[in-house]
């Protein structure tokens, strides 16, 4: 049988090389990440050997990425991204009762901050998580319960609900609206 894994490195010595990248110090990459410079180098090592090419230039004291190690870094960064925050939501179903809530962030601080504490002493078995980001999410590839945006989702599988409505009004002196009006051809 076909192994699909197979041509990839080992995926420990993608740790080392993405912060030795980073850093663009193997010393550095090593303290971060509490190990040895040593033990960074044999990473790095044991990635070009199974890439068949440096990653890097050693120069002096130094070291520089070379056209491959550039290329790689970026798809390092978000393999490992991807991999640290599909982990972090594992968290949310080490913990009954969790809800995670998406929202924007001026949201989240100005309306439901102050909201959370009622919120949990009245319902004491519910978790609430919240995320905030100021983007709309793809529902079908994230692991919210909630999300308040401002488009309902379209598929199977969601429930939406009108959750506020959105009204904006003009606040101004009377002399600025005024001044306001009379440029838009409009009776004060």
């Amino acid at each position: 049988m076909n192994n699909p894994y197979r041509p990839l490195p080992p995926l420990g010595a993608l740790i080392g090389f993405e912060a030795a990248a980073r850093l663009g110090s193997f010393s550095l990459a090593a303290e971060e990440l509490n190990m040895t410079q040593s033990a960074v180098s044999h990473q790095i090592r044991t990635l070009e050997t199974h890439l068949q090419q440096p990653l890097f230039l050693r120069i002096s004291r130094r070291v520089e990425l070379t056209d491959a190690g550039r290329d790689l870094m970026v798809s390092a960064q978000e393999a490992l991204e991807t991999v640290r925050l599909g982990v972090r939501r594992l968290d949310a179903y080490s913990k009954p009762g969790s809800v995670v809530i998406h929202m924007p962030p001026a949201f989240g601080a100005l309306w439901l901050a102050p909201r959370l504490a009622r919120l949990r002493g009245s319902h004491p078995d519910v978790d609430p998580w919240l995320y905030t980001g100021s983007h709309d999410v793809d529902l079908t590839e994230s692991e919210f319960d909630i999300t308040l945006t401002t488009e309902a989702p379209i598929g199977e599988g969601f429930a939406a609900a009108t959750f506020l409505r959105e009204e904006r009004i003009a606040l101004a002196s009377p002399g600025l609206a005024a001044d306001f009006q009379n440029c838009m051809g409009e009776a004060p």
